[in-house]
């Protein structure tokens, strides 16, 4: 296995995608691509701690129902604590 390579705010390592900086621009049409590839992209926070993560929705064959299950979840949420 090839060690990392460091570009500025990215590392950059076979299946992984890690942005270190909170100024990074990132089109839609990347990280679609970086998706279908299956590659995982990390987002960090100010502090370079990570933060988040792009999940795919596609790949098992109940993801409609896992996605409907989320939405609902989240709406209770949002009626029960009066979020907008």
């Amino acid at each position: 296995m090839s060690a990392p390579r460091k570009l500025n705010e990215f590392i950059l390592m076979k299946s992984m995608v890690i942005i270190e900086n909170i100024a990074v621009s990132i089109t839609g049409c990347l990280l679609a691509e970086l998706n279908a590839r299956k590659i995982k992209v990390i987002l960090c926070d100010e502090k370079r701690n990570p933060a988040s993560e792009l999940v795919s929705l596609y790949g098992s064959h109940d993801c409609s129902l896992k996605i409907k299950n989320k939405l609902g979840g989240l709406l209770i949420l949002k009626l029960a604590f009066g979020l907008k």
